[in-house]
């Protein structure tokens, strides 16, 4: 899991990844630390004030570290103002399936009323130098170029409005977030629940489906739901469930996750899980469904059989992966 924090300055990103770090024992990769060494060792003559030219400067040095740590399925924090907007199209989709993405932005009223507490914690994990030019209405402005940029590229911002503490921890506690679920506790809401995630999911991945199919195929899922040997579901900050898998034996007969949710690296979140809990070492997808074929590589399965007809006997060939260790 690859955890990317930005947002504007003073927005606490620093402390989150701090936070991250104590919480679940990632390396943690400041952006910052690596700008300055660069810049002291003479690596380049930019300068701290060089934002933009910094950013074309440090983002590839940063993706490439970030794609390397998800190769050799390591995780990592990594923290800075230098990750671009549209930073997801350097990333195929089996990479970011593996990355959770995070950017801080504060809105007005917040820097209004705790711009004295902002500035007086801007050190609390690093000595930071040169804040004399730090007034409310800078802050205002770089946070809303992020907010605009971001969003404008489909990146959701988490603002804080209120209490910087109570956002970290909610973030914080939104990694990693997994329930076991028995099946004696399978209710009625729960299970639909999980048929919404189902078809959000389906309809997004399985193209190749009809809707006559959706709707045949989706009749048999609460059932499906209610039965598997094991059911793990991922929750959000709210306490939703955003996506879920059901295993059998050593076997992932499901995994789902929300269409609003995917490429956060929360299906590999589960499949680690499942893989380090229940010693998972078998999944069978369809052939026409290549993401899942490449998410499933990424993690180490390969292919050991083919069908050319599904369980049902339709014509969808099935992949039939096991976990090479």
């Amino acid at each position: 899991m690859i955890i990317l924090i930005t947002g504007a300055s003073h927005t606490g990103k620093t402390l989150l990844a701090q936070r991250l770090l104590e919480e679940y024992k990632y390396p943690y990769l400041s952006i910052d630390h690596l700008k300055m060494g660069l810049i002291r060792s003479g690596q380049t003559s930019l300068t701290p004030e060089d934002d933009d030219a910094l950013t074309e400067y440090l983002w590839p040095i940063v993706r490439e570290m970030v794609k390397t740590a998800i190769e050799n399925q390591q995780n990592m924090i990594v923290e800075g103002c230098y990750i671009p907007s549209d930073w997801r199209k350097d990333f195929d989709e089996q990479y970011l399936q593996s990355i959770c993405f995070i950017c801080l932005a504060m809105t007005d009223e917040y820097i209004d009323t705790h711009f004295d507490e902002i500035r007086k914690h801007a050190s609390v994990i690093e000595t930071r130098l040169h804040e004399t030019d730090v007034t409310p209405e800078a802050l205002k402005t770089d946070n809303h170029n992020y907010i605009e940029s971001f969003t404008h590229h489909g990146e959701k911002i988490t603002r804080i409005g209120s209490n910087f503490e109570e956002a970290a921890k909610t973030l914080v506690g939104m990694i990693g977030t997994i329930k076991i679920i028995e099946t004696g506790n399978r209710g009625t809401a729960i299970v639909e629940q999980l048929l919404r995630i189902w078809e959000s999911s389906v309809r997004q991945t399985h193209t190749f489906l009809s809707e006559s199919e959706i709707e045949r195929i989706k009749a048999y899922i609460p059932d499906a739901i209610s039965r598997v040997e094991r059911l793990l579901v991922f929750d959000n900050d709210e306490n939703m469930p955003i996506a879920f898998i059901g295993i059998e034996g050593r076997r992932i007969e499901m995994l789902f996750v929300d269409a609003s949710h995917r490429g956060q690296g929360i299906g590999k979140q589960l499949t680690a899980y499942s893989i380090e809990h229940y010693d998972v070492n078998e999944v069978t997808v369809n052939e026409q469904n290549p993401q899942a074929i490449g998410f499933y590589e990424h993690l180490g399965f390969c292919t050991y059989k083919r069908t050319e007809l599904d369980e049902e006997g339709s014509p969808y060939p099935l992949l039939y992966m096991r976990l090479e260790k």
